[in-house]
């Protein structure tokens, strides 16, 4: 049982299974409450910025979100369990003019992400590989406009409903 289609291409790369054998059963985003229950978070936001939702290995690609969002000068929300070394990391390379623009946060409760999806301007997505994908999915359940590579199973899953950026380690294609 793979979760997506391309999951399953990655599968038989690895281990030689029939086509015949492999079943993909789309994963499904829990219903929101009634009250679409959301949280104000404690820390202060801009008034106006991009989202990421995900880890920080490399195969996300947040180096190349970090420049576009610099050159753009445009507030990015980072959300995840993301180590300071990681983070300092990601920060090095840019000025530290910009620092200011990048905010990032641990793991944070599903009503202040609630929050933060239906405020965002946009979710950015720039993996290199996504085996499924459920950022995207969340802040379409909210509403919020997602840009994200054609990486992995992305294309198989939101279908038209993102908007699709092709060159995703060029920064000026997120621009």
């Amino acid at each position: 049982i793979t979760i997506s289609k391309r999951t399953a291409t990655d599968l038989q790369k690895f281990v030689t299974i029939p086509d015949d054998r492999i079943v993909t059963v789309y994963n499904f985003l829990d219903p929101l409450p009634a009250s679409q229950e959301e949280a104000t978070p404690a820390r202060s936001l801009p008034e106006s910025f991009l989202l990421y939702v995900g880890g920080a290995d490399r195969s996300k690609n947040l180096e190349t979100l970090l420049t576009a969002v610099t050159r753009l000068q445009i507030p990015l929300v980072v959300v995840g369990a993301i180590t300071m070394a990681r983070r300092k990391e990601l920060l090095l390379p840019l000025a530290e003019r910009d620092h200011h623009l990048i905010s990032f946060t641990r793991y944070i409760p599903d009503a202040e992400l609630n929050f933060l999806y239906r405020k965002a301007k946009a979710l950015a997505l720039p993996s290199l590989n996504e085996g499924f994908g459920y950022p995207p999915l969340e802040a379409l359940r909210h509403g919020t406009p997602v840009l994200v590579s054609k990486a992995g199973a992305l294309p198989e899953i939101l279908e038209d409903a993102a908007l699709y950026v092709e060159r995703v380690q060029d920064p000026n294609e997120w621009q």
